[in-house]
């Protein structure tokens, strides 16, 4: 027989069947729910049984005598055939399916869900270089790219520029019908927000964790035998803010200036990059010499200390001058904290 348009494809039917093993008992539970006897075809040993013979209830058969392990029992479901159908080859239409997955043919652009898409129209206002893509929009009919730019009515979107190479994630939020763009993912790396789309404004790392201080000194370091080095970091973009908390018995005070070594990130040379830092505590220091605050020394991973009891606080602490570092158990108890900007 001859068809206009695409040849459907065939039908197949088979009929459900279940196989008993016999337990010693007369009911037994089917696979599917039926509703009288007729619906089934029961065999006992090869040998159908009468619809007289047993009775059906939704998934319950009792038969009309028990049945053992060794007896074979089939059951045929003849009310519950199963259907396979495979559709052919460019059958489905974009009607046969349902929202908010909907194809759009490219002839007005009004999609009302999720859009996927091979076929846009040549007056497309996209760049040059525009292909297939996945675009999640409003309905609004105004579609113009196929990866959805800043003409687009898309809330989510994937930027093409003119090479067809660099691609941004751009989300928008709907304010009472108009759009605008929250938040960038820029394809060199970074996050932008509200329609920022500059590198060098974009967050392009976050992380953080802990890092471990000690005392140290700019020729001999001193020795102190630290109890306690408790300290942590956050990193966001090129900004790290650190706190410690050490402690410890000095046992050769050393020379040179009293440093804190161990930053987790070193610090940006810039000769304009002397951040300074609180100093939240600090006990037990020798000679009244307990740290006042720290400052970053650039283009390196340590803070120098600088003195309590000096007219200037910008006069660093010298390990060896008065005994700066205190010689007894559970001494130099300092807590301090400073942001400071790396490369």
């Amino acid at each position: 027989m001859a068809y206009i348009g695409v040849q459907p494809t065939d039908t197949y039917l088979s009929i459900a069947s279940q196989q008993i093993t016999g337990t010693g008992s007369a009911t037994y539970t089917l696979d599917y729910s039926v509703s009288t006897e007729e619906d089934v075809a029961v065999f006992v040993n090869n040998v159908r049984q009468n619809v007289s013979s047993y009775t059906v209830s939704g998934t319950s058969l009792t038969l009309g005598g028990t049945i053992s392990a060794s007896d074979s029992c089939w059951v045929l479901f003849l009310g519950r055939t199963v259907g396979t159908k495979t559709p052919a080859n460019n059958s489905v239409t974009g009607d046969m399916l349902s929202k908010p997955f909907t194809y759009d043919d490219a002839s007005d652009g009004s999609v009302t869900g999720i859009s996927v898409n091979n076929d846009y129209p040549t007056t497309s206002t996209a760049s040059a270089g525009t292909g297939s893509g996945i675009r999640f929009g409003v309905n609004d009919g105004s579609f113009t790219s196929a990866f959805g730019d800043a003409r687009g009515s898309e809330i989510l979107s994937v930027t093409q520029q003119s090479n067809g190479r660099t691609r941004d994630i751009v989300f928008k939020t709907d304010n009472g019908g108009t759009l605008g763009e929250k938040m960038r993912i820029l394809a060199s790396g970074g996050i932008t927000f509200n329609g920022d789309t500059a590198s060098a404004n974009a967050l392009d790392d976050y992380e953080e964790g802990t890092w471990t201080p000690t005392f140290g000194g700019t020729t001999t370091d001193p020795t102190v035998s630290l109890d306690i080095q408790v300290a942590s970091y956050r990193k966001i973009g090129n900004q790290v803010t650190v706190s410690m908390y050490i402690r410890g018995q000095c046992t050769s005070q050393g020379s040179g200036s009293l440093l804190i070594e161990g930053l987790p990130f070193t610090i940006n040379s810039s000769s304009n990059n002397y951040q300074s830092g609180i100093v939240a505590y600090a006990q037990n220091f020798g000679s009244d010499n307990a740290p006042r605050s720290i400052t970053a020394q650039p283009s390196s991973t340590v803070v120098r200390c600088r003195k309590n009891n000096s007219s200037d606080p910008r006069t660093g602490m010298v390990s060896a001058d008065a005994g700066s570092l205190g010689t007894g158990a559970a001494n130099n108890t300092f807590m301090a904290q400073i942001t400071y900007f790396t490369d």
